[in-house]
């Protein structure tokens, strides 16, 4: 499931969904949760307050797939997009902690990867939220979690004053951040155009597709040629 970022719109979001399907390839289904983005450079404003209506809708979309018998999924995310993704997540574990959630009716974890790609999402907003998702009190609603980074993402760079604040977010931090709930990857050194914003390193070349399809088609990064570890779950693209 591919849920986009700021300034995309459906039919840029389905055909973004489309070209990864056939660029790594994937092996699976692709399926695409499209929230309402104004679409526009000029719409941020317009399109966090869409985020906001947009998580009860992404939760019965959960919902639906479960009662469709799937539960085997693979999370894409990007940009503002993982905001929404996280705060879903988070509405999830609290319906699980109630005994309000379809899933306890089903053996194994709906979500098995959640690949959070540039994600515009301040450092301390993502410990929150996995505090919650990743509460070790109640059934898992994922299994695994994945960021990909960019120290010199301009888009990023850009988005960090708008909000109110000089810290970095999360999608341009690196290892030093001391993220331990998930594998953290560091596509920096694929951002080598001058004139590009380096805000979509995860489909816009070889490197970047090679790790998807570790994540997506292998669950894995070991195996991932591209890819150097260099902490505990941290690694380097190159």
């Amino acid at each position: 499931v591919f849920v986009h970022g700021y300034n995309e719109s459906f039919e840029h979001a389905l055909f973004t969904a489309a070209q990864m399907q056939v660029d790594l390839p994937y092996a699976g289904s692709m399926l695409v949760f499209s929230w309402p983005s104004a679409g526009t450079y000029q719409g941020y404003t317009y399109d966090q307050e869409s985020l906001q209506i947009s998580r009860q809708y992404l939760l019965q979309f959960f919902e639906a797939l479960l009662l469709l018998g799937v539960t085997d999924i693979s999370l894409l995310t990007h940009s503002l997009g993982a905001r929404l993704v996280l705060e879903t997540l988070s509405l999830l574990k609290l319906k699980v902690a109630a005994g309000m959630w379809h899933q306890q009716d089903h053996t194994g974890v709906l979500i098995k990867d959640v690949v959070i790609c540039h994600p515009d999402v301040s450092v301390m907003e993502y410990r929150l939220q996995m505090r919650t998702i990743c509460d070790p009190h109640h059934a898992a609603v994922a299994e695994r979690f994945s960021l990909i980074v960019n120290q010199t993402d301009k888009a990023l760079g850009v988005s960090a004053p708008f909000h109110g604040s000089e810290e970095l977010r999360l999608g341009a931090g690196n290892a030093g951040f001391g993220i331990t709930s998930a594998d953290l990857i560091d596509v920096s050194s694929l951002h080598l155009a001058s004139m590009d914003w380096g805000h979509n390193l995860y489909r816009d070349n070889e490197a970047g597709l090679a790790v998807l399809n570790c994540l997506l088609n292998h669950g894995e990064l070991a195996s991932c040629e591209r890819l150097k570890q260099v902490g505990n779950r941290a690694w380097q693209a190159s």
